[in-house]
């Protein structure tokens, strides 16, 4: 039951570093592992990309003195259906990608999301009208606590998708679409001269490889844009601390396609236990005739489909292209759980009355 359970909370920079045994502890127990459970993950975001004024609390539950869950939450006031509320939400930036709490779920510990709720829902640090956890996949780890516990007042936001591969299906030599268009292309590029795929994993071979793919990546309209990782110092500072932190356990590899020796797509990716993230892509759109991306990204597919320890391949987002090697669609949602706080209540009402009218509107446009 749940009075088995403490709950401490570490504050900010100073807090973060204490608890990197107990997050490794934790990271250890689960039985699915991801980069973004990682302590390294969170190291890099910390160090580089978390605003200066943004404190971040780590809220970890024991069970006795044996860490079991790790909650890493901010203070947030949002605007909600003309009306603001106070919430713990998760850190939100655009290069996190995706979100969670951290912990294994099963029956022994199906309760433990209930107990951060209640003890949140006190105000005693903070008083607010709920959490708010954004980018959760839908195999996540909140969402299976959520099938354990139903929460009263809880609203699941879809907000995209996202493309999940099987490799299984590249060695069972299982059709894919456009295929014949895809090699027509990279026919079509190897008459321009010498055609290379490489593959980074050492250290120095990586962060050579990442300022090639660095440029790469700005060439075209995120260089002109100014959204590209080149054009930022604090995103180059983050990616080269998941390259630093994660090396070592084989967790970066960088794919580059190459014609004549000049670089023109390249594929910066994170492996975690069986999957690989492909995490950024660029390529060169004055070579955009010939597909590089598209080319870069199946020489990347059956690179990968010989090595026994990768089973799957996220895509991380989903784009019309990723359509021809035919990949699962998976829903990306936020997930909202709400107080019974005035604030609370009339943003989860507000929320659900939203979601039932789209319904309403979208089963009466399809009858008719």
């Amino acid at each position: 039951m749940t009075q088995k359970y403490t709950i401490k909370f570490f504050e900010g920079d100073d807090g973060f570093r204490q608890i990197e045994d107990d997050w490794n502890i934790v990271f250890r127990s689960l039985s699915r592992k991801r980069f973004f459970y990682r302590y390294e993950w969170y190291k890099c975001y910390m160090e580089t990309l978390k605003p200066k004024e943004e404190i971040v609390y780590f809220f970890i539950i024991y069970n006795q003195d044996i860490p079991l869950a790790i909650f890493p939450l901010i203070k947030g006031i949002k605007q909600k259906y003309g009306i603001k509320i106070k919430v713990w939400e998760t850190p939100l930036h655009n290069h996190l990608v995706f979100s969670d709490f951290i912990y294994d779920v099963n029956d022994a510990n199906k309760d433990i999301l209930i107990f951060l709720i209640k003890y949140l829902s006190n105000g005693e640090i903070f008083n607010n009208d709920g959490i708010i956890i954004y980018n959760v996949l839908e195999d996540s780890i909140l969402l299976q606590s959520i099938n354990y516990i139903s929460p009263l007042f809880t609203v699941i936001k879809n907000i995209g998708e996202y493309s999940f591969f099987y490799i299984e299906n590249f060695k069972k030599g299982i059709k894919r679409k456009k295929s014949k268009s895809t090699n027509k292309k990279r026919n079509e590029l190897q008459k321009l001269g010498k055609v290379e795929f490489t593959r980074s994993v050492g250290k120095s071979d990586i962060l050579r490889d990442f300022n090639i793919f660095l440029d790469v990546e700005a060439s075209g309209w995120k260089g002109a844009q100014g959204t590209a990782i080149k054009c930022n110092e604090m995103l180059i500072k983050f990616y080269r601390c998941l390259i630093t932190e994660l090396v070592h356990i084989g967790g970066c590899h960088i794919y580059l396609l190459y014609v004549n020796d000049e670089c023109i797509a390249g594929n910066f990716c994170i492996v975690d236990d069986d999957t690989i993230y492909t995490l950024k892509i660029g390529y060169r759109e004055d070579y955009a005739l010939y597909s590089p991306g598209i080319i870069c990204r199946d020489n990347l597919l059956n690179m990968i489909s010989e090595y026994e320890d990768i089973k799957y391949v996220n895509f991380v987002t989903h784009q019309e292209w990723h359509d021809r090697w035919d990949p699962e669609l998976c829903s990306i949602y936020n997930v909202y759980i709400y107080n019974i706080s005035i604030g609370g209540i009339i943003a989860f009402m507000t929320a659900k009355g939203k979601q039932w009218i789209k319904k309403l509107y979208i089963k009466f446009t399809k009858d008719n």
